[in-house]
């Protein structure tokens, strides 16, 4: 029983890595997209928001696709991944308006978990008679640990939910596969482990 329960979170620890593999790849690939329009002058700002707007909406693929094999144990769970990964692509209207949403609102929490601390600290500091500039260090760090404690587990739940609402009803466009194997020879590890296994199960059934 050991034995099998180590397997199994092996095999899902290997999905994870080769999901994020390949999410990373196709983040850089977007990264220059982004690099080149930085350049040109007056879009600085919108570069910024859209930068943070695909780190939301990418940086969580890994978890919604490990979501989606744990409701599909019947299959391979690197086959589940790859599907996964697809299904997330191919929804990818819906989960980058969600995303834009979600990247308006974090901005605005985080501003609001600095300023609201700000204000309390450097009225205190200001009685104490100590330097407004620690009252900003002491606000920053209250922000960072709010976000990290709070805010980042809220977006990868938001995310998730996103994801698993368009998922069961959607049709895999197969073509897909081929294209992002072509974009990420991580997708492409994961979708060939997903076949052979396949292939194998098959075999081992007759």
């Amino acid at each position: 029983m050991r034995a099998k329960i180590c397997k199994t979170a092996n095999v899902y620890f290997a999905v994870d890595r080769l999901v994020s593999g390949a999410v990373s790849q196709l983040q850089k690939g977007l990264q220059k997209i982004d690099d080149l329009l930085g350049k040109i002058p007056g879009v600085s700002f919108l570069v910024s928001f859209a930068q943070v707007f695909v780190h939301i909406a990418l940086n969580y693929v890994d978890e919604c696709c490990l979501g989606y094999t744990f409701l599909h144990k019947d299959q391979s769970a690197f086959k589940s991944a790859a599907d996964g990964v697809v299904i997330y692509f191919q929804n990818w209207k819906k989960l980058l308006k969600d995303a834009a949403v979600m990247t308006l609102a974090v901005m605005v929490i985080s501003f609001l978990a600095w300023l609201l601390p700000f204000i309390i600290f450097s009225g205190l500091f200001a009685l104490l008679h100590i330097h407004w500039m620690f009252a900003a260090l002491l606000s920053i760090m209250v922000a960072v640990i709010i976000k990290s404690a709070f805010v980042d587990s809220f977006l990868m739940v938001r995310m998730m939910v996103s994801y698993m609402e368009v998922a069961p009803s959607t049709e895999i466009t197969f073509d897909l596969y081929a294209k992002l194997c072509k974009l990420s020879d991580k997708f492409k590890s994961l979708f060939d482990k997903g076949q052979q296994e396949q292939q194998q199960n098959g075999s081992a059934q007759l």
